[in-house]
């Protein structure tokens, strides 16, 4: 029998004392009739206990800490039922979370097999993929501006203090276009009209903004569907958003969404 495992979420190195989400896909080429227990092998020089925390999602996307235990100069792990559970040849996948602390840049091995619990030995193969870690230098500033490939670019600066970690982040427009200014004194449904033009790849987002916040300085709570509605509990028929009014604009968003999704 022989096992195939594919991973997402580390092609990309994790950034040290920040929390990286990744995923771990297994399946057999036949059934598996002994119970087995995966076991995750975190291997690299000078790794030791405390370096690296796992968490996995229990099904219902709570994470819960995965142990981990040295093993000579390696961090292994445990993941699965204490009985043990036998293996279609479906492929199941499982999404893990995992973080670095700060001081271990580097580049890892994390293996990945199938063993038995009976006795630990490996009975579905074995894949191993490389970690990659990265520090954020300590009392240092790093920037990106702009950011590309965004309508209206920005740009990012983060501070890290003495630890490495991130002490201040700031985000900073660095394109002003004057909506705001040339919108006052006109009357308050052309803002409707006129911020559409923001974006010619995404105008009704921009729009429907707007009209939410019309609505709101009207008095009408149409960011809840229910209670925005006219003739909903608690408004008075003809003083909410028609019904047919909020059906048009989500037809109007869908087709936003296909045009620029699909």
């Amino acid at each position: 029998m022989a096992f195939t495992y594919s991973f997402t979420g580390l092609n990309t190195p994790f950034v040290a004392a920040a929390e990286k989400a990744f995923t771990v896909t297994a399946q057999s080429d036949v059934p598996v009739a002994d119970f087995g227990i995966f076991k995750f092998t975190f291997s690299g020089t000078g790794l030791s206990l405390g370096d690296v925390t796992v968490k996995y999602d229990d099904g219902t996307g709570t994470y819960l800490n995965l142990p981990l235990a040295m093993s000579g100069s390696d961090l292994v792990g445990y993941f699965g039922p204490g009985t043990g559970m036998q293996y279609d040849t479906l492929p199941h996948t499982s999404n893990f979370k995992a973080l670095w602390t700060a001081g271990n840049a580097g580049t890892y091995s994390m293996l990945a097999e199938f063993v038995r619990v009976s006795d630990g030995v490996n009975i579905g193969g074995t894949q191993a993929v490389p970690v990659t870690v990265a520090d954020l230098k300590a009392n240092s500033v790093i920037e990106v501006d702009p950011i590309s490939r965004i309508e209206g670019h920005l740009g990012v600066k983060l501070t890290t203090g003495p630890d490495g970690l991130v002490k201040e982040a700031n985000v900073h427009g660095n394109l002003w276009r004057g909506f705001e200014n040339f919108l006052i004194g006109r009357n308050p449904n052309d803002s409707i009209t006129f911020v559409q033009r923001i974006c010619g790849v995404c105008p009704v987002p921009h729009g429907t903004t707007a009209m939410f916040a019309v609505e709101s300085v009207y008095g009408y709570n149409s960011l809840n569907f229910q209670t925005g509605m006219s003739g909903a509990p608690g408004v008075a028929a003809g003083e909410g958003v028609p019904e047919k009014a909020l059906h048009i604009r989500n037809l109007v968003l869908a087709a936003e969404y296909l045009m620029s999704s699909i």
